[in-house]
């Protein structure tokens, strides 16, 4: 689906002289408008979430006191695939702020949650508006894993032009990008799918498909004049942030808001990486995980963890998921809640031990930005 969010802006304009007690130029604020993509992730008895990207909804340029106290789009709207429409300038509003028209196949949404380390935000519109103009719409089916060379859709907003689609392959399964999002002059590291499907300005947030219509990421940025080189953020990471965020959203609790994740205190290297063929006909990396340190008093060393050690798989609630990768570790982290129970699996010396299981409490989770 296609996103719009609005802001305030404001900006000096310089040449306006020296006046008594204060600095020359005149500041005026006007309304901005981001395009973007979303899909839908989750839909219950009423409402429908949608996954999208944070900076598609969020401007670090925006001035918070005009833009209702956030950076955050003071409003947002939707358009399903099949029923877009293009915001229209009808007017000014009573500040002189310009009003968009998004007609009546819009639908409005309220920003539940996001994440800038992980690029990923939470929507929430109405189930009632949404079915008003699609009654067929349903979630994504989510894919269990992607490989390199596997065939991939990319769908999205493009240029703010309607949905599209362009069809590629995952060129690199596993890619650090650097963005800054919040424009602070210190770009973050975002884990990506690398893949070849071009995508444009208005895709982000939109979806990247398997050649079954599953969902294995959430495109977030490409390189300019380099259609062929474009990232997605990996669902593991898109879908554990939206889990958290909605968890958060659905508690109870008004001062629990965003990602929340435990710090387990242990920082892990990868070892002997080798490339190895699947029944499925795709090819995947597989590495032995180790410790390389573990920080006193942290959940790791009380659980018993010391250098050395190889992980070999979290337990949560009882199900075991193997590490193959230094990533999973923090890919697991984020499904976390207050009350699950966690176990860490490890060998030593040739010998494969469970730890203690620790029961999750709230304390221990610490508000991601």
């Amino acid at each position: 689906m296609a996103v719009y969010a609005e802001f305030v802006e404001t900006q000096t304009i310089s040449g306006g002289g020296f006046f008594p007690g204060g600095m020359g130029g005149i500041s005026t604020s006007q309304i901005v408008q981001s395009a973007g993509s979303g899909v839908i992730y989750e839909i219950d008895d009423d409402c429908v979430y949608i996954v999208t990207n944070y900076h598609v909804v969020y401007n670090a340029a925006a001035d918070t006191d005009k833009n209702g106290g956030s950076a955050i789009g003071r409003e947002i709207y939707c358009y399903l695939y099949g029923s877009e429409a293009t915001p229209v300038l009808s007017g000014y509003d009573e500040n002189g702020y310009y009003e968009y028209d998004y007609g009546s196949s819009s639908i409005a949404c309220e920003y539940v949650g996001g994440s800038l380390e992980a690029d990923i935000a939470v929507l929430r519109a109405e189930k009632d508006d949404v079915l008003a103009v699609n009654g067929s719409v349903r979630a994504v089916d989510l894919a269990e894993g992607y490989s390199v060379g596997e065939t991939v859709y990319a769908i999205g907003n493009a240029e703010g032009e309607g949905i599209s689609a362009t069809k590629g392959i995952v060129s690199v399964d596993n890619e650090s990008i650097t963005l800054d999002i919040d424009e602070d002059g210190e770009a973050e590291s975002y884990r990506s799918i690398r893949f070849d499907a071009s995508i444009y300005h208005g895709n982000s947030g939109g979806g990247l498909f398997n050649a079954r219509g599953e969902l294995i990421g959430i495109t977030n940025a490409g390189i300019e004049g380099y259609e062929s080189v474009c990232y997605a953020i990996p669902l593991s990471i898109a879908e554990g942030t939206a889990e958290n965020i909605l968890y958060h959203y659905r508690d109870d609790d008004e001062t629990t808001n965003g990602v929340y994740k435990i710090k387990l205190g242990v920082t892990v290297s990868g070892e002997n990486a080798a490339y190895a063929m699947g029944e499925d006909g795709y090819g995947r990396i597989r590495e032995e995980v180790r410790v390389a340190a573990v920080t006193e008093g942290s959940l790791a060393a009380d659980m018993g963890l010391a250098a050395g050690d190889r992980i070999t798989a979290l337990v949560i609630n009882g199900a075991k998921t193997e590490i193959l990768r230094t990533f999973d570790i923090g890919d697991l982290l984020l499904t976390l809640q207050p009350g699950d129970s966690l176990q860490i699996a490890y060998e030593r010396d040739g010998t494969e031990t469970l730890t203690g299981s620790l029961t999750l409490t709230q304390d221990l989770f610490l508000q991601a930005e």
